[in-house]
C-alpha cells in the first residue's frame, strides 16, 4: 500500500503559543517513536524579513503505512488521556487527524461511542479507502 499523509493538530482552550508549542513537540516525540515513516512539524508561510523556514503552531505531518495507523492512533490516544488527566485547570484539549479531507476530532476517548467512530476512521484509511 501506499505511504499516507496524516495531519495532527493539538489545541487548547486557552493555551498561550509557549504552551502549544510544548504540547506539539511532547506529542511529536511520541510519534517519533512509532512505526512511522517521518514525523515533522507543518510548515506555515513565513513573514516578510524572516531567517529560516515558518511552521504552524500546533501541527504535525506524519507519513504512514496505513497499516500502522492504528498504533498511531493509540499513541496519540494515549499521550491526550495522560495530558488530560494531569489538566486539572483545562479541559479543552484535543488532537485533530486528518488524511486528505477525512478528519476526526479526538477529546474524551474513554467515551464508547467516541471509540466506535475512531475504530470506524483508522478502518476506512487502514483498507487504502480514504
Amino acid at each position: 500500500m501506499d505511504e499516507q499523509l496524516l495531519r495532527v493538530t493539538v489545541a487548547e482552550e486557552g493555551a498561550t503559543p509557549a504552551e502549544l508549542d510544548n504540547l506539539t513537540t511532547s506529542l511529536w516525540r511520541v510519534l517519533d517513536q512509532t512505526a512511522v515513516n517521518n514525523v515533522t512539524r507543518a510548515p506555515a508561510e513565513a513573514p516578510a524579513g524572516s531567517k529560516g523556514p515558518a511552521v504552524e503552531l500546533g501541527a504535525l505531518l506524519v507519513n504512514l503505512l496505513p497499516q500502522v495507523l492504528d498504533s498511531v492512533v493509540a499513541a496519540v490516544a494515549g499521550w491526550l488521556l495522560g495530558y488530560v488527566g494531569r489538566s486539572v485547570t483545562r479541559s479543552g484539549r484535543n488532537v485533530t487527524l486528518s488524511i486528505g479531507d477525512d478528519s476526526i476530532v479526538l477529546t474524551r476517548l474513554s467515551a464508547k461511542e467516541q471509540h466506535k467512530l475512531v475504530d470506524a476512521w483508522v478502518k476506512r484509511h487502514s483498507d487504502g479507502v480514504g
